[in-house]
């Protein structure tokens, strides 16, 4: 963190210049202020050695205080080695992205250090070995006696080191 904090008065009085200015509360949170007045909040986050911005929403309907607790809620969320942006996108596109489907291919699709060849290989079988059973089902409904039985076919047919 910041040795200094934005304070709501610095926030509030805050004008704007030619250029994107920034106010850094610390910790990757700070106001991003437009030419146009506009004033942003934004938190900067590394994962995956990749650096990713988020935005928190727009000042005054976001306040300080506000934009303080989401970003403590991201910083959770990426110590718990969730992807803040992903978690997000999940969240916004509703039940139809939060079946097992589509969070395994969001999944191998951010996997870092993962060929090409390999990626398609695990596609591949979770086409064959698990979608037609699980593909479908929202992960709030899965129960770990379904997940069993999927992994039980997929040792049955002989293939072990799939499961």
């Amino acid at each position: 963190m910041a040795k200094e904090l934005l304070a709501d008065v610095t926030v509030k009085s805050a004008k704007p210049s030619d250029k994107d200015k920034r106010l850094n509360d610390g910790g990757g949170l700070y106001l991003l202020i437009k030419p146009n007045g506009a004033k942003w909040w934004r938190f900067d986050y590394t994962i995956n050695g990749k650096r990713k911005t988020l935005s928190l929403g727009v000042y005054p309907d976001t306040g300080l205080a506000d934009a303080r607790r989401k970003a403590e809620t991201i910083r959770n969320q990426k110590s718990n080695g969730i992807d803040p942006g992903l978690a997000r996108k999940i969240e916004k596109a509703g039940d139809e992205a939060s079946t097992f489907a589509a969070i395994a291919k969001e999944f191998m699709q951010a996997k870092p250090n993962c060929s090409e060849s390999h990626r398609k290989h695990i596609g591949e079988c979770f086409e064959r070995d698990v979608f037609p059973w699980l593909g479908n089902r929202p992960m709030k409904d899965l129960t770990a006696m379904e997940v069993l039985a999927t992994l039980r076919r997929i040792v049955d047919r002989g293939a072990l080191e799939t499961a």
